[in-house]
């Protein structure tokens, strides 16, 4: 069966496709009548064979951004972005050969962390594999790149660290903010968006809707122990509406003035903290106070426990708390 191809009308520089004795117009833009061309053939369910590798990077892209989060949609673009600038236009999707990928992050990456170098590869791979999966192109050879290995970034902060961050913090706001994440080990984004009504007063807890959670599937819920519960009443009686944890200006955090003054504080203080290592060290800590697996998952706000032996085992690997482990399962 011959596949449909669209076709310039120069007359008016429209761009065409002809489906049966229907003529689809697909607008004067070439690069968005092909987007659009790929579009309808997916929805057909027939295959693109000339589909280029550009337009299958903007077809997942615009996907991405209707079904992913902001900052999942931007950790994409971030890369694909820059990966589309070191391939041909005009390079199909089918001839994307994993030598493309490869001397492109040894190129445009070199000297970057393993970890950059493996987020940029599988950023490519994301898409392809989504493009496979629409049925646009066959399984792209790209699937099978070996990427660097990841080391884990995460950090803990200690009692004497902690300390010296109290030190330097001088304004309430953004103190406020780190405490909240060191005494409920709620990630991030959870304190930037919660707002007074969010705010369960009789249980001491912030609920956050389904819509607001990580990963969209469950409702989020925060417990608050005493000195998170003093900040949260205290933030309520300021900012009775609207966002709890705010700026200097009256503003809501956003991720990128967090990863400002994380960045400020590691290069006064001189030792790596991020704004998730908190929640690395309320973990940890529960685990060496002998919480159990299965509560410390739910209090994290994890839907069971496998992710956190995934993300936290290597965290209390040291040998005071192996040693003390063995003595009580052997007791007796």
């Amino acid at each position: 069966m011959r596949i449909p191809k669209p076709f310039l009308r120069r007359q008016t520089g429209t761009y065409y496709l002809q489906i049966g004795k229907r003529q689809i117009n697909l607008g004067k833009d070439k690069a968005a009548a092909d987007i659009e061309y790929h579009r309808l053939m997916a929805e057909r369910g027939e295959p693109t064979p000339r589909i280029t590798a550009h337009a299958v990077i903007d077809r997942f892209l615009g996907w991405a951004e209707a079904n992913r989060e902001p900052g999942t949609v931007a950790f994409y673009r971030r890369h694909l972005d820059e990966f589309k600038q070191a391939i041909s236009p005009r390079l199909k999707a089918a001839e994307l050969k994993r030598d493309h990928v490869t001397r492109w992050v040894d190129d445009r990456y070199r000297g970057l962390s393993d970890n950059y170098r493996h987020n940029a590869i599988r950023s490519v791979q994301r898409a392809f594999k989504w493009a496979t999966d629409q049925d646009l192109i066959p399984p792209s050879k790209v699937a099978s790149i070996q990427k660097p290995e990841q080391t884990p970034r995460e950090t803990i902060v200690t009692a004497e660290q902690w300390q010296a961050i109290r030190a330097e913090v001088t304004d309430r706001e953004f103190l406020d903010l780190l405490e909240i994440l060191k005494e409920t080990g709620c990630r991030p984004q959870e304190a930037r968006i919660v707002e007074a009504r969010h705010v369960d007063r009789e249980r001491r807890q912030w609920i956050l809707e389904r819509q607001n959670s990580k990963g969209k599937k469950v409702r989020r819920v925060v417990r608050l122990n005493d000195a998170a519960w003093a900040i949260t009443q205290r933030l309520l009686m300021k900012w009775p509406e609207g966002a709890l944890f705010r700026t200097t200006e009256g503003q809501p955090w956003r991720k990128e003035s967090i990863n400002s003054r994380f960045y400020r504080l590691r290069q006064k203080l001189g030792f790596r903290v991020f704004a998730y290592s908190f929640r690395h060290t309320w973990a940890t800590n529960a685990i060496k106070a002998g919480v159990d697996i299965t509560s410390i998952a739910i209090l994290l706000g994890h839907r069971d426990a496998s992710m956190l032996l995934k993300v936290y085992s290597h965290l209390i690997q040291d040998e005071s708390h192996l040693d003390a482990k063995l003595k009580l399962a052997t007791a007796g």
